[in-house]
C-alpha cells in the first residue's frame, strides 16, 4: 500500500523469503528476445543436433579500457569470525564483446580461500564470487572505469587494504518482519509526521499521526518523531549570497521515542566493509537512549553522499517500543546538489519491525 500524505509518503510490504521481481519493460523486452533465441536454439538442437556457433560467428573483441585489478582482504561472518574452505570463484573478462549476453570470461579459476586472500588481475571486468555451504554467496564485482571501488549487493565501497569479505549466514528459522517506508517532510515544522511503531505490527493500522513535534507534545508512547534546531546559513562569498542547499539545513536533527523510559533508540555505528543492516540481525537489550542527535556536519556528508556508497548515505539504527525491537535507517529523501532553491529539510525512513513480542530477532536476510 502506498499514502500520499501532506507531510509525507508510506509505504508498506511484508518482508519474507519469497520476493517478487518487477521487470522493466526494457528489461521484459530483453528477457523475451532471449527466450526467442533460446526456442531457435532448442529447435536446431532437435533438428541438426547440438546447435554450437563456431568462434568464427562471435561478434568480434572490442578494444576497451582496462586496469590493474588488486584485492587484499580476509573472508568473515558478522561476528567478525574468519571463515575457513571458502571456494572462491574468479572470472577475468580481459576484452568487452558488444553482447554481454554471449561473452564468456577469459579467465575461470577456482580456488580455496582460508582466511586472508590476495587477488592481482589486469582486465576490463572481474568477478569474484565467495561461497560456502551455510552461508549466501557474496559477488564483488570490479570494472577498468573505476578500478578502486569494489561493487556488491549491498551497495559500493572503496577498495582498500584488508577489505573483509563479509559473508551472511542462512537463517533457517522463518522470520515475519513488518516493513516500511516513511518519508517526513519538514516543510511545515514543527507540524510534520509522526510514526507509531507499534502499528507497524498490524496490517489494518494506519503508522502515521501529524503532530505538533515542539516541546512539550501530546504524542502517544512508542512514537518516532524527529525534531530540528534551525540554523543561520553562511555566506559563501563577500557579496553574501547563499549556498540555496544550505537555507533549510538544521543546526541538529533528534530522533525521538516517546514514552516510558525503556523506549530507544541505539546506533548501529558504521563498520567498514559490512552491510549495516544485514549484519545487524540481533536487537540488543538495552540500554535505549530517547533520543539520538546527528549535527550538521553528519547532516551535510548524508545530503551530499553518492547515492550508492556505504555507509555514508544513511545512518541506522535498533529501536525499541513497548515490547516489540526493530531496526531501521534515515537518510535525505533527495540529494540537492544540483538545485537553485532551497528546499525543505525532507527524510525517508526504512523501518523493520519485529512482529513477535520480546523477540530480538530482527534478520533480514534468509
Amino acid at each position: 500500500m502506498i499514502f500520499k500524505l501532506k507531510f509525507g509518503r508510506f509505504s508498506r510490504r511484508r518482508d519474507s523469503a519469497n520476493h517478487q521481481i518487477t521487470q522493466s519493460p526494457d528489461h521484459q523486452i530483453q528477457t523475451a528476445f532471449l527466450a526467442a533465441t533460446v526456442l531457435a536454439a532448442c529447435t536446431l538442437s532437435a533438428c541438426d543436433g547440438l546447435f554450437t556457433a563456431p568462434a568464427s560467428d562471435l561478434p568480434p573483441l572490442v578494444a576497451s579500457e582496462t586496469a590493474d585489478f588488486v584485492l587484499k582482504g580476509f573472508v568473515v561472518d558478522e561476528q567478525g569470525q574468519p571463515i575457513e574452505g571458502v571456494l572462491l570463484t574468479q572470472d577475468l573478462y580481459r576484452h568487452r564483446r558488444p553482447t554481454a549476453s554471449i561473452a564468456s570470461s577469459d579467465d575461470h579459476r577456482l580456488r580455496r580461500v582460508d582466511g586472508k586472500f590476495e587477488v592481482k588481475e589486469r582486465g576490463h571486468d572481474l568477478r569474484l564470487t565467495f561461497s560456502r555451504e551455510g552461508y549466501h554467496d557474496l559477488n564483488c564485482f570490479f570494472n577498468a572505469a573505476s578500478p578502486n571501488l569494489i561493487k556488491t549487493p549491498y551497495g559500493i565501497w572503496s577498495n582498500e587494504k584488508n577489505f573483509p569479505i563479509v559473508m551472511l549466514q542462512r537463517n533457517r528459522r522463518p522470520i515475519d518482519l513488518e516493513t516500511a517506508c516513511i518519508n517526513i517532510d519538514c516543510s511545515d515544522y514543527p507540524r510534520t509526521s509522526a510514526i507509531v511503531l507499534q502499528r507497524l505490527a498490524d496490517q489494518y493500522a494506519f503508522p502515521v499521526v501529524s503532530a505538533d513535534v515542539s516541546p512539550p507534545n501530546s504524542l502517544p508512547p512508542g512514537c518516532l518523531y524527529i525534531t530540528l534546531t534551525p540554523s543561520v546559513p553562511k555566506p559563501i562569498n563577500d557579496k553574501g549570497d547563499l549556498d540555496p542547499r544550505d537555507v533549510n539545513l538544521p543546526e541538529n536533527l533528534t530522533i525521538h521515542i516517546s514514552g516510558q523510559s525503556d523506549n530507544g533508540l541505539i546506533r548501529i555505528p558504521p563498520r567498514f566493509g559490512y552491510p549495516p543492516l544485514q549484519a545487524s540481525n540481533t536487537a540488543p537489550e538495552g540500554p535505549y537512549l530517547s533520543e539520538l542527535t546527528f549535527d550538521k556536519k553528519r547532516l551535510k556528508q548524508l545530503r551530499d553522499a553518492d547515492g550508492t556508497t556505504v555507509p555514508e548515505i544513511a545512518e541506522y539504527f535498533f529501536f525499541r517500543a513497548g515490547n516489540h525491537y526493530g531496526k531501521g535507517s534515515f537518510s535525505w529523501t533527495h540529494r540537492l546538489q544540483s538545485s537553485s532553491e532551497p528546499q525543505s529539510a525532507a527524510f525517508e525512513f526504512q523501518l523493520w519491525l519485529q512482529k513477535a513480542p520480546n523477540d530480538r530477532n530482527v534478520c533480514t536476510h534468509h
